[in-house]
């Protein structure tokens, strides 16, 4: 059964070429020279004149002329590259099945002007080219890998469904603010397309299609090592925007520098501008978001690099505040918002009869630990011996015991404690705080004494996984050695259950021990910071590591300047006092878990919890705003199998549709046959036009 075949162009222009045959039709009516010749005398004293075509001029010899425009229409014809387009009557050629994945890139880079029409277009062309046999599966991927289509849901579809489905599921996606995890999405669909070949236990061709704009700033890491399984193969089809280039604006995280005198005076805002490599422009304008805010501030970022400014802030500009890129072509990431410090406030009890003036007491050194800043509020009471403790709430609070302690106080740290307190207990000698120790815990298994040490000890095998340590986890910050003690006690608490090391010194005692009381805790540390056991309190560790222990105590967890789209916040919810959350677009969200996920849209969320109230920002990921295309040998370094060649298409989609007509022709293969039927003809016009030639100079010589 078979159906009418379409005939087209690959380059369709070089028809105009065809036009050429007027020129033979000149030539022959054209006369150069007349058919006889006559014995004439000397022409020296006449002037030529050459052949004027009249209406008396016709055609000779027609064959000649007809082969000489054939070879002109040949050539015209061959470089316009035709091939057959069957009718979707012809009976396809039969092929092997092939089970495709694609993959459809959703992240925020996806907003460009063009690029979203430009994979609908492409989307719709992969399902065109489909055999019935086929089967496939849809994924889309930002900084996570989601399956919109899976091949259970395409075969349980009946044939003429297919289609349809996959167009309403490509109907229910959209571009979305997160980052671009193209090493998840790639890995994410090779692993479904094994799944598939092991449960269906046949081999078939494994292709995955991605649509992406194949950005510079997509992430790659997770694909170092991966051991690809046989028979796959990557075909990227490539996004382009009709406006190349990109500029992006992102916040520098704040610092008390930033700001004034006060938690809601911001001085100055600092933002990076970004210009990605292939961008046209290098000039922009920052200014505020909203209301008269002064004039824009005008930078210059060469493109391929990037730029930080201060940006004044004006008189009364408040807080949340936007800020804004101006003169840049796409503007999904031209907005950045901003927000002054986190005010934290904390209450530190520090029990002892220490005199704060004394550089040689543990006082001194503490009231300066804790400086009044304008994003942190620690404030530092001193309770001395005999005088009676009333603490209403353990809201943000740490005690601090040094010293003997007595009865009295001794029981008030042990209710603190027990009802879910954090309670710090400095050992400056080995006779004073041992008895307290004791009775705080009731556990007589506590032994205190002298460590005998050898010229000084040093900090070792300590725990950076704990949150009092985590600040230093970095090797940069994770250096102990500089810090010596001259002496410290040496602590055995072998019978005290759930006791835990968190460091040691590098003889093996224990230097910091954390104890379980009830539903709070003890740390127990082993020396004091004052200059006669050790140099703790001038090292540079001494006061962050206060502030996490106060942090500690406080069980809220230190928020960041600022989230990026799809990161995930820590809360302190519960099902007793659950967390309300509005975000960005006014939905209102109730979580009791510890852990808030829905930041997928860029903005100002603001948290709620009893009489507890914050905010945080949510902005797009730096990385997004590097839209320049990515090469291909970066994926094949990394062993990715991707075809030999990958496909491009523009904004508007058309470049896909020349790319699979230029396969068609590819196969085909007409124009050869053109120009030897060219080249045949021309040999026939050669001979035919030397046999006229003879046949004329003979009869003009006779």
């Amino acid at each position: 059964m078979g159906g009418a075949a379409v005939m087209s162009f690959l380059a369709p222009l070089f028809l105009l070429g065809g036009l050429a045959v007027g020129l033979p039709l000149l030539f022959h009516l054209t006369r150069r020279s007349t058919r006889q010749r006559q014995v004439f005398s000397t022409l020296m004293f006449l002037q030529p004149t050459p052949p004027r075509l009249t209406r008396r001029n016709r055609v000779e010899h027609v064959l000649l002329l007809l082969l000489r425009c054939g070879v002109i229409g040949l050539l015209a014809f061959a470089f316009a590259r035709p091939f057959f387009r069957e009718s979707a009557s012809v009976v396809p050629e039969v092929t092997p099945p092939q089970r495709w994945v694609l993959l459809l890139d959703t992240s925020a880079s996806l907003q460009r002007e063009g690029l979203w029409a430009a994979a609908e277009a492409e989307y719709r062309r992969v399902l065109d080219e489909l055999a019935p046999g086929d089967e496939l599966a849809v994924m889309t991927f930002d900084r996570q890998v989601r399956t919109v289509l899976s091949f259970e849901q395409w075969r349980g579809a009946g044939v003429e469904d297919r289609r349809v489905l996959a167009l309403e599921r490509f109907g229910q996606t959209k571009p979305g603010w997160a980052g671009t995890r193209l090493d998840l999405g790639l890995l994410a669909a090779a692993e479904l397309l094994n799944e598939e070949e092991a449960l269906a236990n046949e081999a078939v061709s494994k292709r995955i299609r991605v649509i992406t704009d194949l950005q510079a700033g997509a992430q790659l890491s997770a694909l170092q090592g991966y051991n690809w399984p046989a028979g796959i193969e990557i075909v990227p089809q490539l996004l382009r925007s009709s406006a190349p280039g990109n500029a992006g604006i992102q916040w520098v995280a704040a610092t008390e520098l930033d700001w004034g005198g006060s938690a809601s005076e911001l001085a100055a805002v600092r933002v990076r501008v970004t210009n990605a490599t292939d961008s046209r422009r290098d000039q922009f304008e920052v200014h505020w978001g909203e209301g008269d805010r002064g004039e824009p501030m005008r930078v210059q970022v060469p493109p391929g690099q990037s730029r930080v400014f201060g940006l004044p802030v004006p008189s009364g500009a408040g807080d949340p505040a936007t800020l804004r890129l101006a003169g840049d072509d796409h503007e999904f990431d031209n907005t950045v918002h901003t927000l002054g410090p986190q005010v934290t406030e904390r209450r530190v009890w520090f029990w002892t009869d220490d005199r704060s003036d004394d550089p040689k007491r543990l006082g001194y050194y503490l009231e300066r630990a804790f400086p009044a800043l304008p994003r942190r509020k620690t404030e530092l009471r001193t309770l001395v011996a005999g005088a009676e403790w009333r603490e209403t709430g353990k809201g943000g609070a740490l005690v601090i015991a040094a010293g003997a302690q007595s009865s009295g106080h001794i029981a008030a740290a042990r209710k603190w404690v027990t009802d879910g307190g954090t309670l710090l207990w400095v050992l400056t000698d080995a006779a004073g705080g041992a008895d307290g120790l004791r009775a705080l815990i009731a556990s007589d298994s506590v032994a205190v004494t002298e460590a005998g040490v050898d010229n000084y000890a040093l900090l070792e095998r300590i725990d950076f996984r704990h949150p009092l340590f985590a600040p230093f986890a970095d090797p940069r910050y994770s250096d102990f050695t500089k810090i010596h003690f001259w002496r410290h006690r040496r602590v055995e608490f072998g019978g005290v259950p759930g006791a835990s090391v968190l460091a040691r010194f590098d003889g093996g005692d224990p230097a910091l021990i954390e104890l379980p009381l009830g539903s709070g805790r003890v740390l127990v540390l082993a020396a004091g910071w004052h200059p006669a056991d050790g140099q703790l309190a001038l090292s540079s560790k001494f006061v962050p590591w206060l502030h996490a222990m106060v942090e500690y105590a406080a069980g809220a967890p230190a928020q960041p300047s600022q989230y990026y789209v799809g990161d995930l916040v820590a809360l302190a919810a519960s099902d007793l006092e659950p967390v309300t959350v509005a975000r960005p677009d006014g939905t209102v969200v109730e979580s009791t878990d510890q852990t808030f996920r829905q930041t997928d849209l860029p903005g100002i969320y603001r948290v709620s919890q009893g009489a507890d109230e914050w905010r945080f920002a949510v902005n797009l990921e730096p990385a997004e705003t590097r839209t320049s295309p990515m090469a291909p040998d970066d994926l094949e370094r990394l062993g990715v199998p991707l075809r030999a060649e990958i496909a491009e298409a523009s904004s508007s989609g058309q470049p896909a549709r020349h790319r699979h007509e230029a396969e068609v022709e590819g196969r085909q293969k007409l124009w050869r046959w053109l120009i030897v039927g060219a080249l045949l003809i021309l040999g026939l016009e050669s001979w035919l036009a030397g046999r006229l030639t003879r046949g004329r100079v003979s009869s003009a010589t006779g």
